[in-house]
């Protein structure tokens, strides 16, 4: 089963350029990153959509609205159409980086497990969440 796992971006980003799971200052990504297992990961940016977690990113300054998650629509279900599932980890995440990614999904099909809250409440369940996908093909 190919299962892509996936964070919102974060708000404060180092200065230069870097893989994206690093330019942000987020424990949350980090986190994510690190329990990821053998699975390939995104970033939902609000500049680039569904970013590779170890593509090389230069700084930006965007935030998430209404009009630009209907806007990054299309680039994100151009990435998940090629995965059976996604797994989100949406703690400390604005709601819109879930509801882009939950419509994508659901207009390509494809499963979406969406968990976490509060600042990284649900972190440990990431490779159980993953396990039990991995166990469902």
């Amino acid at each position: 089963m190919r299962i892509l796992v996936v964070t919102a971006c974060g708000n404060k980003k180092e200065q230069v350029p870097m893989p994206a799971w690093k330019l942000y200052k987020s424990s949350r990504i980090k986190a994510v990153y690190n329990r990821k297992g053998n699975h390939e990961m995104c970033i939902l940016s609000a500049e680039h959509g569904l970013l590779q977690a170890e593509k090389i990113t230069v700084p930006y300054n965007r935030l998430m609205d209404e009009r630009r998650c209907s806007e990054l629509i299309p680039q994100v279900k151009k990435v998940v159409k090629n995965y059976d599932a996604v797994v989100f980890f949406k703690a400390g995440a604005r709601k819109l980086y879930e509801n882009c990614l939950s419509q994508a999904c659901s207009e390509c099909s494809v499963k979406l497990i969406s968990f976490g809250s509060g600042f990284m409440a649900g972190i440990n369940e990431l490779p159980e969440k993953i396990r039990m996908l991995e166990e469902e093909k």
